[in-house]
C-alpha cells in the first residue's frame, strides 16, 4: 500500500513538472547595419550569412523564473537574444508577460500591447503575422522584420509562433533594428504622400535630381511637387500654368517686346493697368474710352478724313453740338473746310491762295487770304468783289438787326502760278451808331512799313471781332 501511495505521488510530481517545462534563452553577438538592408526592408545575403555565422555560436541556457532570466540577461549584457516559451511555461499568462515585457524593454506593455494582436494571448490564436504563418527559419523571420511595427514607435523585437510546439519564440536584436525600423517607417510615411517607397536618404537624392532636372528644363531649381504647386498658383492669379522661372522669363521678353513697341519696359500684366487707367483718364476728359494709342489713332484717321484732329467720341460730341446751333451735323473742322470751299468759289482758286505778307508777324506763321477770310462769324456778312490783281472786302457786324460796324479792305496781288502775293492797300472802318471812321492806307508793304503795320495791327483787332479763329 505504502509503495503504491509513493508511486502515485511520484508520477503527480512527474505530470506537475510536466505541466512546468523550462523556458530556453539564447545569447548570441550580432549587429543589424543599415548599410546591408534591401530595398524592400529584407537583410542582404551578406547580412543573412553574418546572422547564420553568429547564430551557430549561440549558447543556450534555460530558466523557470524572471528572476533566473535577469540574472542571465544582466550576464550577456550587450547582447542578441532569443526566447523560447515552451506551452506549458509559467510565462505564459498575461501577468508574467507584462512582467518580461518589463524586464526586457523597462515597459509593462510592449509585449501585449506592441508585439502579440490583441486577441492573441486570450483566445489562444496562433501567434504570427497571419493566422497560418510558420516561421521556424531565422532569415525569413528577419526578412519579416518591417512587418512586425504597426505603430510609429520602434520595437527592437519579433515574435512567432512555433505551430508545431505552440512555443512563442522572441528573438531580440540589441543593436541596429530600430535603424531598420525607422527606414521602413520613413518608406511608409513617404509612400503615403506620394513620393513612393523610399527613405527620407533616397528621397533627398530624388528631390536633388528632380531640382536639377527641373531646372535643366528652364522650371528652375524645384522638385516635382513644388514645380506643380508654383503652377498652381500661377494659374489662380491670372499668369497661367506656368512656374516662377517661366513667370520670370515671359515677363523678360513682355517688358522687351512693349519697350521696343513704345509702352515702356514692362509686362503685359503692368501694360493692361496702365491701358485701365489711360482709358480711365480719357473717359473722363471726353475723348471716349481709349488707350492714348487709340485716341492718337482715331484723331489722325479723323484728321485725314476731314473731321478735324478728333477722337470719335469728340467727333459726334462737336456734331451733336452744332447740330443743336443750326450749322449742321457736321464737326467744327468740316464746318471750316466746308466755309472755306464757300469762300473760295467766291474768288479765283490763285487769290485765295495768295500769301498775305508780313502775317506772319502777327500769327506765327504767313497766312493766305482764305485764311483769313474764309470763316465769318454768324454775325458777321461778307461781300467779294476782285478785279485782275485786286480784291475788295465789305464786312458788316450786325447786332440786333443793326449795323454796329462796317470795314472794307482793298488787297493788292500778284500772280505766281496756282498762288501769289498780296498786301493790304487800304484798310477802311465806320461805326454808324457812333458816326466814327477811320481810314488808312499803303502804297508798299516794305517801302511804306509803318502804314502797313498800323493796318496790319488794326486789322488784327477787327477780324476777332468778325471771324472764328483757331
Amino acid at each position: 500500500m505504502k509503495r503504491k501511495l509513493v508511486l502515485l505521488i511520484a508520477m503527480f510530481f512527474a505530470m506537475a513538472l510536466s505541466f512546468a517545462d523550462a523556458n530556453t534563452v539564447a545569447f548570441f553577438k550580432y549587429e543589424v547595419k543599415a548599410s546591408e538592408c534591401n530595398e524592400d526592408g529584407s537583410l542582404s545575403d551578406k547580412a543573412n550569412a553574418r546572422l547564420e555565422k553568429a547564430e551557430k555560436k549561440r549558447k543556450l541556457y534555460e530558466f523557470n523564473s524572471l528572476e533566473d532570466f535577469e540574472k542571465l540577461l544582466k550576464k550577456h549584457k550587450g547582447q542578441c537574444l532569443s526566447i523560447t516559451i515552451p506551452e506549458n511555461s509559467k510565462l505564459r499568462n498575461v501577468e508574467e508577460l507584462k512582467k518580461l515585457s518589463n524586464c526586457i524593454f523597462d515597459d509593462s506593455s510592449i509585449i501585449l500591447r506592441k508585439l502579440f494582436p490583441k486577441d492573441a494571448i486570450y483566445s489562444g490564436k496562433n501567434i504570427g503575422y497571419s493566422e497560418n504563418s510558420v516561421h521556424d527559419d531565422l532569415n525569413t523571420i528577419l526578412n519579416k522584420i518591417p512587418e512586425v511595427s504597426e505603430s510609429p514607435i520602434c520595437v527592437d523585437c519579433i515574435i512567432l509562433n512555433d505551430a508545431g510546439k505552440k512555443d512563442y519564440i522572441f528573438i531580440i536584436f540589441c543593436e541596429g533594428l530600430e535603424i531598420l525600423l525607422q527606414q521602413e517607417k520613413e518608406r511608409d510615411a513617404n509612400e503615403a504622400i506620394g513620393y513612393g517607397r523610399i527613405t527620407n536618404a533616397e528621397l533627398l537624392i530624388k528631390l536633388d535630381e528632380e531640382r536639377k532636372t527641373n531646372e535643366k528644363a528652364g522650371l528652375g531649381k524645384l522638385t516635382n511637387a513644388e514645380v506643380e504647386e508654383e503652377r498652381k498658383a500661377n494659374e489662380v492669379a491670372g499668369n497661367g500654368r506656368i512656374t516662377n522661372a517661366e513667370l520670370s522669363r515671359k515677363q523678360e521678353d513682355e517688358r522687351a517686346e512693349n519697350e521696343a513697341a513704345g509702352f515702356g519696359r514692362i509686362t503685359n500684366a503692368e501694360l493692361a493697368i496702365k491701358f485701365d487707367e489711360e482709358r480711365r483718364t480719357n473717359e473722363r476728359a471726353g475723348l471716349g474710352r481709349l488707350t492714348n494709342a487709340e485716341v492718337e489713332k482715331e484723331r489722325k484717321r479723323n484728321d485725314s478724313a476731314g473731321r478735324g484732329y478728333l477722337t470719335n467720341t469728340e467727333v459726334e460730341k462737336e456734331r451733336k453740338a452744332n447740330q443743336a446751333a443750326g450749322r449742321g451735323r457736321l464737326t467744327n473742322a468740316e464746318i471750316k473746310l466746308k466755309n472755306k470751299q464757300a469762300f473760295m468759289k467766291k474768288v479765283p482758286r490763285w487769290m485765295g491762295n495768295s500769301v498775305v505778307l508780313l502775317t506772319d508777324y502777327l500769327y506765327g506763321s504767313n497766312l493766305t487770304i482764305c485764311d483769313l477770310f474764309y470763316n465769318p462769324k454768324p454775325t458777321t456778312s461778307v461781300v467779294v468783289n476782285y478785279s485782275k490783281d485786286e480784291l475788295k472786302l465789305h464786312q458788316e457786324i450786325k447786332a440786333n438787326g443793326v449795323v454796329a460796324m462796317k470795314a472794307d479792305l482793298t488787297l493788292k496781288l500778284t500772280k505766281v502760278g496756282d498762288a501769289g502775293t498780296c498786301y493790304i492797300s487800304r484798310l477802311y472802318v465806320e461805326s454808324p451808331l457812333t458816326f466814327e471812321s477811320q481810314t488808312m492806307t499803303c502804297y508798299g508793304p516794305y517801302n511804306d512799313s509803318g502804314n502797313y503795320a498800323r493796318i496790319l495791327g488794326a486789322l488784327k483787332s477787327l477780324l476777332s471781332l468778325m471771324y472764328d479763329y483757331d
